[in-house]
């Protein structure tokens, strides 16, 4: 059965929003997601695909799993940074 997964940003809590971010999943309908969040410490400029929580996601995501990125500026840097996740995703069969 797909799961619902989140993550794949920063720590939200380290700047206080993390109650905007559940805000999000329960507007789009997303109850008990897993999710992925990234450890205080980690640098915002280290590309997506080398950051430990997002790779952690993607070796749990299974085919057919839906990935919420409830803002994705917590997570790239720029319109490439955007175009990698989409294209990992995508491969992976993820949605």
């Amino acid at each position: 059965m797909p799961a619902s997964l989140a993550g794949g940003g920063l720590p939200c809590a380290a700047r206080g929003q993390e109650g905007r971010q559940n805000l999000v999943l329960a507007e789009a309908g997303i109850g008990d997601p897993k999710e992925f969040v990234e450890e205080v410490g980690t640098s915002s400029r280290l590309h997506p695909l080398k950051r430990p929580k997002f790779a952690a996601l993607l070796e749990y995501a299974r085919t057919g799993d839906t990935v919420h990125i409830s803002e994705m500026f917590r997570l790239v840097r720029g319109t490439q940074h955007v175009l990698d996740v989409l294209d990992v995703l995508h491969a992976r069969g993820l949605r």
